[in-house]
């Protein structure tokens, strides 16, 4: 937006364009993730069985704020692996419920900073010391915070 402001692009335009991007960006991007997962993570002596598969990714779009993590995988909807390895008809369950259960901007906000403080509650505190100390400078040089968030 930034670039567009410079060249003088008028706010209400501006408000059209964020608009447009923020609305679409679930549309674009989940099928696009999905396809690439599956394309690389099904094939070859390590593919991951397609239940798995799709229980991760499902995981994933909930941390990212894409859906409630409240709303689990509805494993009702797959009656055999046959059904999680169709990619365009898991693709079809996600879209379904990110429209089902739209969360706002501040929601999936707060959602992905939830997922964000309960990752560092996993990790001890000698490795977090570890990594302050490997980081120190760039800390310093960017004043990011030193210390885990505590709370969402």
């Amino acid at each position: 937006m930034f670039i567009l402001k410079s060249f003088g692009v008028e706010k209400d335009k501006l408000d059209i364009i964020k608009s447009a991007l923020h609305d679409k960006r679930i549309l674009y991007t989940i099928p696009g993730i999905i396809k690439t997962a599956y394309k690389k993570l099904r094939k070859g002596d390590r593919a991951l069985p397609a239940s798995l598969l799709a229980n991760k990714l499902w995981t994933s779009f909930q941390i990212q704020g894409y859906i409630p993590d409240t709303v689990n995988l509805p494993l009702s909807l797959f009656s055999s692996e046959e059904e999680y390895a169709d990619v365009n008809y898991f693709i079809k369950v996600v879209m379904h419920t990110t429209e089902e259960h739209k969360l706002s901007s501040d929601e999936a906000k707060q959602q992905r900073r939830k997922a964000f403080v309960n990752a560092y509650r996993e990790i001890n505190t000698n490795t977090i010391d570890m990594i302050r100390e490997i980081y120190k400078a760039d800390i310093e040089m960017f004043d990011y915070e030193d210390y885990p968030p505590d709370e969402y």
